[in-house]
């Protein structure tokens, strides 16, 4: 992208790096199904989780059953068509007999009593309830080669697929959710994560889980919350307020890699995604409007408020530390590079109230949920004054020298920036400059109102 010179402008970056013991009642999930992993960045080996001297909470059906004659629809990270789906219609489904244990239907039952889950046993009883009970073996496999880039990543990727794909598991869905000691990318949470056997013949192949999230991207950390939102759902349906439910109430679920951060599935421009989980200040929803599909960009609507904006220009325009004062804009993963194609300036604001809020605010609106400074960069506030500006460029951290000691290479083990939030503090009159420039992200269908880069300059 690039950005263009204004008479006056500043504008926030944030830029999100690629980031991104078990108690389990038997009842819950069987003995022998949860293996609790104890993985090192370095070699990845597994032993059995210590789970068998736990009691089996026994909780009675209830006639409401959330989850009876839902569809659930599953997608692949990033894809708007599903790859499976199935109707819930018995009581011996995986799913319900979790969703049972986990107490979600006795709202009296006491929370001292409750099975101790957290979010990846969750993974851990989702991913092996849709790989064995809910879907057909074949459904929801690794996705083909996107279009690669050059030569040496579609090298890359074929040998990995080759590997990853001919592994002898049951399900092709696990296939998916484990990407292998190639390239599952050890996050710091990576020790909690919780493997599920893979083959019923051979007891020691063990699989990573995906993590789950909403259209929206709210990830499923609880069976409270998956049965509040099928419950949610089948209200919907029943109150009309969709035309996609006219025959059957469906959730979908949006299956992400261990490892893996959540994408957004957008088909066409104008799609919006509203957020009902996240407010600014103001008590304002936000919402996402797709400008572009590849690569993707969105316009975020409501994600700030003047106030907030007033107070970080403040903080960075009377900051007086080195590290963090305005001065000429710098580039490369040390961010001592001073170069003649980006002549801004930008001060850094890491810890400030302001920019807390709107980092944690960022976070969420990306669909993770939890904080993790870790994986956040500093909120870099940038002036551009008249003739400022910054030609194309990736926000994409390359390291072609190898100088520097963390892998940058995301398409095996690497972690990389994920994202970038752009956020404008100035507005500028029709004509003055200030805009910022997907050269590769034009819509496919608005050919009418597009501009020369040099006029854009």
């Amino acid at each position: 992208m690039g950005t263009a010179g204004a008479a006056f402008k500043i504008c926030s970056y944030f830029l999100v790096p690629y980031a991104i013991g078990l108690l389990l009642s038997a009842y819950v999930f069987p003995n022998d199904a949860v293996v609790a992993s104890t993985a090192t960045a370095t070699k990845q080996a597994t032993t059995t989780g210590n789970i068998k001297n736990l009691k089996p909470v026994q909780i009675p059906a209830l006639e409401t059953d959330p989850f009876s004659g839902l569809k659930i629809r599953l997608h692949r990270n990033g894809e708007t068509d599903a790859c499976g789906e199935t109707v819930i219609s018995g009581e011996d489904m995986e799913i319900a007999k979790a969703m049972r244990s986990s107490a979600a239907f006795v709202p009296t039952f006491s929370p001292e009593a409750r099975p101790s889950t957290n979010k990846y046993s969750v993974d851990a009883i989702l991913t092996h309830a849709i790989s064995s009970k809910l879907m057909a073996k074949d459904s929801c496999g690794i996705a083909p080669n996107p279009e690669p880039s050059n030569r040496r990543t579609a090298k890359i990727w074929d040998m990995w697929y080759h590997g990853a794909s001919t592994r002898p598991w049951d399900s092709e869905f696990l296939k998916f959710c484990d990407m292998g000691d190639e390239r599952t990318t050890i996050q710091t949470d990576h020790e909690k994560l919780v493997k599920i056997p893979a083959s019923v013949e051979n007891t020691n192949a063990v699989s990573y889980p995906c993590h789950f999230h909403t259209r929206e991207g709210v990830r499923v950390t609880s069976f409270e919350q998956l049965a509040d939102l099928a419950r949610l759902k089948k209200s919907s349906c029943a109150n009309d307020d969709y035309a996609s439910c006219s025959a059957e109430p469906t959730l979908d679920l949006y299956a992400v890699q261990a490892g893996r951060v959540f994408m957004f599935a957008t088909s066409y421009v104008g799609e919006t995604f509203k957020l009902p989980h996240i407010t600014n200040p103001q008590g304002r929803k936000i919402v996402l409007e797709t400008l572009s599909l590849s690569p993707r960009v969105f316009d975020i609507h409501d994600f700030f408020t003047g106030e907030e904006s007033d107070a970080i220009v403040d903080k960075a325009l009377t900051e007086t530390a080195e590290t963090h004062k305005l001065k000429r804009s710098t580039t490369g993963a040390s961010g001592r590079n001073v170069i003649a194609t980006r002549t801004s300036e930008n001060a850094f604001d890491t810890h400030s109230k302001n920019a807390q809020a709107v980092k944690r605010r960022s976070l969420t609106t990306l669909g993770f949920d939890q904080y993790e400074e870790g994986v956040t960069d500093g909120l870099q506030v940038l002036r551009y004054s008249k003739t400022n500006g910054y030609i194309p460029h990736m926000d994409y951290i390359e390291d072609v020298a190898k100088r520097e000691q963390h892998d940058y290479e995301s398409m095996l083990l690497g972690s990389n920036r994920f994202a970038t939030i752009l956020l404008y503090f100035t507005d500028m009159p029709e004509g003055a400059g200030g805009e910022t420039v997907f050269v590769h992200g034009w819509p496919t269908n608005n050919t009418d109102n597009r501009i020369q880069l040099s006029e854009a300059m």
